[in-house]
């Protein structure tokens, strides 16, 4: 699992959630700053563990507030 990868699809999610083609999605940048709420982060989960065919807890999600939060998680529970 290339952690590129998975901030390739995060990135593209979040364009896509703000119907955009330009948006920058730096590695630290908040979710919540991205416009990603909470309905939109359980989506993004379910693409993210559809995708990678990983599992994301509930009890993960305290861990988890950037973007980098998020690729970290997906490339170390996917080896």
């Amino acid at each position: 699992m290339e952690q590129q990868q998975v901030h390739e699809l995060v990135e593209d999610f979040v364009r896509r959630l703000n119907d955009t083609s330009d948006t920058e999605v730096p590695p630290t940048a908040q979710l919540t700053e991205l416009g990603i709420d909470s309905l939109s982060l359980v989506d993004l989960l379910f693409t993210l563990e559809r995708t990678f065919e990983v599992s994301i807890p509930d009890e993960a999600l305290p861990g988890i507030s950037t973007v980098a939060d998020l690729t970290g998680y997906v490339v170390t529970t996917s080896r």
